[in-house]
């Protein structure tokens, strides 16, 4: 628990420890993007600053899941052919022209599997039931969950 003090009024901000894979960071991180829109300024604060933690610990996994040049420019024609009647041979075609780039793309994602897997351990911002907006829905509480306490 963190203590803090501005102009003679002390707030307490309570935290949780968070232990276990970075996947469920990123399904919190959801979680907190998905109630974003809701009002409240100490539930905002909490989220805010949330949102900062897990995604510094999570930057490296985003860094490795950026798509290459070359895997963006299959992309693009893969959903040119995509509505067609005869897609499914069309991508096949298209992804045997570059089988390098599809095989660097299953091999960076695959990568990125793995460092979801990986146990974090952090401190992060406790949402406190009082706190939570009115208007906050079932599926939303469900996804920030290990935050509220």
């Amino acid at each position: 628990m963190e203590t803090m003090t501005k102009n003679e009024t002390t707030t307490t901000k309570k935290m949780v420890k968070f232990n276990g894979p970075k996947q469920e960071l990123v399904e919190i991180l959801n979680g907190l993007y998905a109630s974003s829109d809701l009002s409240g300024k100490a539930f905002a604060l909490a989220s805010s600053r949330n949102i900062v933690l897990i995604k510094d610990i999570l930057e490296d996994i985003e860094k490795l899941a950026l798509p290459s040049k070359e895997f963006l420019e299959l992309s693009e024609k893969v959903k040119l052919v995509q509505s067609d009647e005869d897609a499914a041979d069309k991508i096949k075609t298209l992804e045997e022209e570059v089988p390098e780039v599809v095989e660097a793309r299953k091999a960076q994602l695959e990568a990125v599997k793995s460092m979801l897997e990986e146990e974090v351990s952090v401190e992060l911002n406790a949402i406190s039931e009082n706190d939570l907006p009115e208007d906050i829905k079932s599926h939303q509480i469900t996804l920030l969950n290990k935050l509220i306490q």
